[in-house]
């Protein structure tokens, strides 16, 4: 799947963006950190956080038995430059 389609999958949904920005925010997460920012169950949370790592969006991390999100600065670096590029583009014409 072409890395512009996962990442607009990835960001079309309100909590997952809220997700996003937390990170951005609080640099890493555990899971009852954000499910409680969230206000959702366990079950929806990891959804969302499936669909953010399978977009390579965020990353895990584990720390002593834990599980931490984070972002994925060259994945989302790398997602700005395709757009940047299309918008270059599309000026020529």
């Amino acid at each position: 799947m072409n890395i512009l389609v996962k990442v607009f999958k990835a960001v079309s949904n309100e909590k997952r963006i809220e997700i996003l920005e937390l990170l951005h925010n609080k640099k890493k997460q555990g899971l009852p950190k954000i499910k409680q920012f969230l206000k959702i169950s366990k079950p929806a949370a990891c959804r969302h956080l499936k669909i953010l790592e399978h977009a390579n969006l965020i990353k895990t991390e584990r720390k002593n038995k834990k599980l931490y999100f984070l972002l994925n600065p060259k994945r989302i670096l790398r997602f700005n430059r395709k757009i940047l590029k299309m918008i270059k583009q599309q000026r020529k014409i």
